[in-house]
């Protein structure tokens, strides 16, 4: 055969091998996008109404997950979910709403009527900071990223914060469920933990169960990592794991005893249980105070405050003194004073030492830069009237006073007390949660 009739039986044979590979291409898309993308909605909505105890979801609000993690069950059914979540009052605690699985880009869940459960961290409320006009950064629409072979998880992707959020079929109630995990989450009694780690120490702080600070040194220097976590019923669950001295680490594990937590993936580093002393507590927590919690000394100057300067006061700022807080503010250690309406934001520093356990020594200081509200307050006598019990005088001089300080409860405090050891009548209670209308409360 000459190459002449090689290249022509070619050229004869190339039709029917592009009908065959034609031939192939129909086989494999027989079905157009919209066909499949409706095939795999609907196979979505069969997956998430087969379940007859409904699903857990481990939400995370936030794109850098800086509130921790929130346990929540869903149970589909009939274009409606009953939503129920480790946020509301009590386990039994259910809110009915609708939702849609729908394409958008993509496969889409999407929680479609106001859900107080559902939407309580995409809700924003008109003032700043968390919460405030940006929310919490919170998903009400998840992009369905997998559904395992098993149908048993369901790999989510929040629309708006992008985290990567996982359902898992439940095998008992959502109240039954939620209930164990209370009572798990009930169990870290302890407000700092410790672990040796050969001849290093790991110290673990934590907000809530939800976020956690390991802190330790690594060749002289000290360093510290971060994690966001979320309750489940082995303990609690890293969103990523955190390395701390070479060694990974997932997790708690809670094995029954609240006094110690293996670390998940690096179970021979336990970490257990201590205490602070009462003056420490204090001095790194942030808490708030108001009129009917301070003793005669501190009253006739509130009353001052009260009667004289706060009209003067709002015909610049209108509102009430809204919240009086004391502690540590961002890392600094002073009072912090919030006018709501304005939303005037007002800080004084102060120096503090620590004497012993239970006693603290502290005075006003004027390390502020012009955006603390120094200069207006001191003006009008603002400032002295409402720190003079915490450490100046009547002319916002510097005043040294050393307190006693005495708490609710040694491991977690709710209420600290301060009892000035010099001045009669000067007594200070505070509290773990805001105080609001301070003047008037």
């Amino acid at each position: 055969m000459t190459k002449k009739h090689i290249i022509l039986l070619m050229l004869l044979s190339m039709p029917l091998l592009l009908a065959s590979c034609l031939k192939d291409q129909e086989d494999t898309f027989s079905e157009s996008a919209s066909e499949r993308s409706k095939k795999y909605i609907a196979n979505a909505e069969r997956v998430l109404t087969s379940s007859s105890e409904g699903w857990l979801l481990q939400y995370y609000p936030d794109r850098e997950q800086s509130y921790g993690g929130y346990v929540y069950t869903l149970k589909f059914a009939d274009g409606k979910v009953v939503v129920r979540s480790e946020i509301a009052d009590t386990p039994a605690d259910s809110v009915v709403s609708l939702y849609t699985v729908n394409n958008e880009n993509g496969p889409v869940i999407s929680f479609d009527t106001y859900n107080s459960l559902m939407h309580h961290f995409s809700t924003p409320t008109g003032s700043s900071g968390a919460g405030g006009y940006e929310a919490y950064d919170g998903d009400f629409i998840f992009i369905i990223m997998n559904i395992s072979d098993d149908e048993n998880t369901i790999t989510l992707k929040g629309g708006r914060s992008g985290n990567m959020m996982y359902m898992t079929r439940l095998t008992t109630s959502g109240e039954e469920y939620l209930d164990s995990i209370n009572n798990i989450a009930f169990e870290i009694k302890w407000p700092k933990y410790v672990a040796v780690v050969g001849e290093d120490t790991v110290n673990v702080s934590y907000d809530k169960g939800r976020t956690f600070s390991f802190t330790y040194k690594e060749n002289g220097e000290e360093k510290t990592v971060e994690a966001s976590g979320i309750s489940t019923l082995a303990g609690i669950n890293f969103y990523e794991p955190v390395t701390v001295l070479g060694r990974e680490i997932k997790g708690l594990a809670y094995t029954g005893n609240p006094d110690t937590f293996p670390a998940t993936g690096a179970e021979d580093i336990l970490f257990k249980g201590y205490t602070e002393s009462v003056n420490k507590m204090f001095a790194e927590g942030l808490w708030s105070t108001s009129f009917s919690n301070l003793g005669a000394f501190g009253q006739d100057y509130w009353q001052y405050f009260a009667d004289r300067l706060l009209p003067w006061f709002q015909q610049y700022y209108p509102g009430i003194l809204s919240i009086f807080d004391f502690g540590n503010f961002d890392g600094s250690f002073g009072a912090v004073y919030l006018i709501t309406d304005e939303d005037f934001l007002g800080f004084n520093g102060f120096d503090y030492e620590l004497i012993g356990t239970d006693k603290i020594k502290m005075s006003h200081n004027s390390n502020l830069d012009d955006n603390t509200g120094y200069a207006l307050f001191s003006n009008v006598g603002i400032m002295p009237a409402l720190l003079a019990p915490f450490g100046c005088d009547d002319q916002g001089n510097s005043v040294e006073r050393t307190f006693l300080i005495t708490v609710d409860n040694d491991r977690f405090p709710e209420t600290v007390t301060l009892t000035d050891r010099t001045t009669r009548g000067n007594t200070i209670v505070l509290h773990k949660n805001d105080i609001y209308d301070p003047l008037n409360n």
